[in-house]
């Protein structure tokens, strides 16, 4: 049966659908509304207006959003990630687009494309500043619609200050200059929120049972691009070498927070040889993993003699001894960046 299909975004905050005919070329429907988490309420209301205007007609669903994949599973519909979803809508529609910028309400992101295709993505951290959140959160503060916000901006003739770190002290500002009488035009442009721009990089992981293998294959380009990829977020642009190593043993766990415990997945970035033969580690800093001929190790550094070329380890677990090992030992030293903790009950 030829259905008319049906674009379904259910976010975090608001919930958009839109009917298009049989060749999906004519929006026939679009709702917009906020769900105020009453997803089955919102979505049975899109489906009423639908049958008022539309009648009777078969719908072929297509789901996509924050929300969305949990509604997708319960109702065995398809599901589409939704920058995928947005990526893919730029790409055939404005080939020309060299960014496309994505605010939801509780994340924003940012792909950049080149020659048709998708070449990065950027997104903030979890926090409202620079969200869909908060730019609700000023329009409530102001009294006026979100659609209402880009008139008042075309507006302005001044621009003021706020809080650029931080989106409760931003809104602190505006509120501080509400009742200086400033015009709701000229708050509406504020220097920019920067987003806090973080990085999504794919790593080889060297799992507990690869670690055998990675001492004799990590100098061989065909060994590391057999090993499975992980994606970690970073705040910074990745430069060097990057691997994720898997935690083995309790050597670091001493039932503190600053515990590593086994399974977790450890994002490093390689410490070329040059930097601790020629020069000391600034081993106060960091946490590390070593290739030491023995094996790899995760450790803390509490020592680095230059005359002896030699680092002393040191683990959380009281168990384990400190223990002085010869750099003419070791292949590779890694700083530990991120960490990535499995769930577990």
């Amino acid at each position: 049966m030829n259905a008319y299909k049906v674009g379904l975004d259910i976010g975090s905050t608001t919930a958009k659908m839109v009917v298009l005919d049989k060749d999906g070329t004519t929006v026939l429907f679009s709702g917009y509304k906020r769900h105020q988490a009453k997803i089955q309420e919102c979505l049975l209301g899109f489906l009423y207006q639908i049958k008022e205007q539309l009648g009777d007609i078969p719908l072929s669903f297509h789901i996509t959003g924050s929300v969305g994949m949990g509604i997708s599973e319960k109702c065995s519909l398809p599901f589409v990630q939704e920058v995928v979803a947005a990526t893919n809508y730029v790409r055939r529609e404005h080939p020309h687009t060299a960014t496309m910028i994505d605010i939801g309400g509780e994340d924003a992101k940012v792909v950049f494309f080149q020659d048709g295709q998708a070449t990065d993505l950027r997104m903030n951290g979890n926090c409202a500043g620079g969200t869909g959140a908060f730019i609700d959160q000023m329009a409530i503060l102001l009294g006026v619609s979100i659609d209402e916000l880009n008139e008042l901006a075309l507006r302005s003739n001044q621009v003021y200050s706020i809080a650029s770190r931080c989106g409760v002290f931003c809104k602190t500002d505006i509120q501080n200059l509400i009742a200086k009488n400033i015009s709701k035009e000229n708050i509406e442009i504020l220097e920019a929120i920067p987003l806090n721009q973080n990085y999504i990089i794919n790593v080889p992981l060297v799992s507990q049972y690869a670690q055998a293998g990675y001492l004799c294959g990590y100098q061989d380009a065909a060994y590391m691009e057999t090993l499975p990829t992980i994606p970690f977020i970073i705040d910074h642009e990745a430069k060097g070498n990057y691997v994720a190593f898997e935690v083995r043993g309790d050597s670091m766990n001493d039932g503190t927070e600053e515990s590593y415990l086994e399974g977790d997945r450890l994002l490093c970035r390689e410490i070329y040889s040059q930097y601790w033969v020629e020069s000391k580690l600034h081993y106060t800093k960091w946490d590390f993993v070593i290739i030491h001929e023995e094996g790899i190790l995760v450790k803390r550094i509490i020592d680095h003699n230059m005359d002896n070329h030699t680092i002393t380890i040191h683990s959380l677990n009281s168990m384990y001894p400190d223990r002085v090992i010869d750099l003419a030992e070791v292949k590779q030293i890694f700083n530990v960046i991120e960490l990535q903790r499995p769930r577990r009950r």
